[in-house]
């Protein structure tokens, strides 16, 4: 399922920048849910490879220096989700909502089952 993926990361001067792209996500399984939900994936590692396996594409997301679209890979998806704790969380939240039935789907320019 396509769903909207917020990133927000500390600027400079105390502001914050934001990054919104959108990406195809399979939902947590339902003990998945309940695991991540109550923090029983505790660590950055085991969170990582458990959103690894349910990013599968993307789209909007932009190369900010040469303004060209980043390609989706596995491999990827891993490196940047190993460069950036602000994108873990991002995909985490997104990941929360589409495998809880959040409200964005709705609104969602792409939200469409493929």
């Amino acid at each position: 399922m396509w769903w909207p993926v917020t990133v927000t990361e500390a600027a400079d001067h105390g502001t914050v920048e934001t990054f919104e792209f959108e990406a195809r996500l399979l939902p947590f399984t339902p003990s998945e849910l309940r695991e991540i939900s109550r923090g029983a994936v505790l660590g950055t590692s085991e969170l990582m490879d458990v959103i690894a396996k349910h990013v599968v594409d993307w789209t909007d997301v932009i190369n900010p220096e040469t303004k060209e679209a980043i390609p989706y890979s596995d491999e990827r998806v891993r490196e940047y989700l190993e460069d950036s704790t602000d994108l873990l969380r991002g995909f985490e939240r997104a990941l929360i909502e589409v495998s809880s039935g959040g409200g964005e789907r709705k609104n969602s320019r792409t939200s469409r089952q493929h």
